[in-house]
């Protein structure tokens, strides 16, 4: 048995809660299994899920997580010559993608938000 009907999506590789869980981002792969499309599902609804981000170059991945608070959902695409970081409000997900971090090397950023402060983390390979 299941909780609810919705979302119900084949190849989802993660997930974050959004306003205060009520919905659902995922994330799906192609069948490269690359993440590559992030979806909004309304829990609950019998409406069709939302395509927030697809990404067709093939070098890039998608992931995704709420921050510790709650309040955001951090977009990471990474690629083998860049990386972004982009924030979804989790109280409005439908409000769009803001980018907030943007590096030509290869790095992986993690953006943490807890009450009113914003946090940037960098992590870079190779030494850099």
């Amino acid at each position: 048995g299941s909780l609810c009907s919705k979302p119900q999506a084949d190849r989802v590789s993660n997930l974050a809660w959004a306003k205060d869980g009520q919905a659902l981002l995922y994330v799906v792969t192609d069948q490269k299994m690359r993440p590559y499309r992030i979806y909004y599902s309304l829990i609950g609804s019998t409406d069709e899920d939302v395509l927030l981000l697809e990404e067709s170059d093939e070098n890039v991945h998608i992931s995704i997580r709420h921050t510790k608070d709650f309040k955001f959902v951090t977009v990471n695409t990474l690629s083998p010559t860049s990386s972004k970081v982009f924030l979804i409000n989790a109280a409005d997900p439908l409000s769009g993608l803001k980018l907030v971090w943007e590096c030509d090397a290869v790095a992986h950023c993690v953006v943490e938000h807890h009450r009113v402060q914003r946090k940037l983390i960098q992590i870079q390979e190779n030494g850099r």
